[in-house]
């Protein structure tokens, strides 16, 4: 199982489930951003040379944009369902 997978498959249950809708959405920079990111990750990981453990700055750039993307949609699963409880409760 990739993370990637994990990560769209559980936002895809939380948007199905709740009918939340994600904040930014797949077309979005960031989402590819985190594709990118994981795969650099994995490269970091699993290193098969000592070049491949360098770093680009454009990789940099590209982790926060996927880590925003993340959070940004993370972040708003949460309120929505703060929200959520809130008027059943109220």
């Amino acid at each position: 199982v990739k993370l990637i997978d994990d990560i769209k498959f559980l936002f895809n249950k939380i948007t199905e489930i709740r009918g939340f809708p994600l904040l930014l959405d797949y077309q979005d920079n960031g989402w590819s951003d985190l594709q990118e990111t994981i795969k650099v990750r994995n490269r970091l990981t699993h290193p098969k040379s000592t070049s491949a453990q360098s770093v680009e700055v454009l990789e940099i750039k590209k982790c926060m944009s996927g880590y925003s993307w993340f959070y940004k949609n993370f972040n708003s699963f949460l309120q929505q369902e703060n929200e959520f409880l809130a008027r059943r409760l109220g």
